[in-house]
């Protein structure tokens, strides 16, 4: 996850984590410590896969692998709502799916 698609998320109104939980979850991700610093530093939280399915919801649908890039699909019948976005990871895709749930 980048910085540019956390901070949408956090301008949508995801929970951030506090600065010390935010920095731990990069360093155990495998994500470098000047990066974890950079996102702890700018408030914004870095979210795993499992995080972002989550705040999704029931309606979240499928994630599938495109070749090039990822999908996936959300679907409420209660709100007539089937919305779709893709990214390059599984992660941004449901990033900017949580984004469009979330306008």
């Amino acid at each position: 996850m980048n910085y540019t698609l956390a901070k949408q998320l956090k301008d949508a109104g995801f929970p951030q984590k506090e600065n010390g939980d935010n920095f731990d979850s990069m360093v155990a991700e495998g994500y470098p410590a000047t990066l974890a610093i950079e996102f702890a530093t700018k408030n914004v939280t870095y979210l795993t896969l499992s995080e972002l399915i989550e705040a999704c919801g029931d309606g979240l649908d499928n994630i599938r692998n495109l070749g090039n890039n990822w999908l996936c699909n959300y679907n409420d019948e209660m709100i007539d709502a089937d919305i779709s976005s893709e990214g390059k990871t599984p992660e941004e895709a449901v990033a900017k799916l949580y984004i469009e749930l979330n306008k």
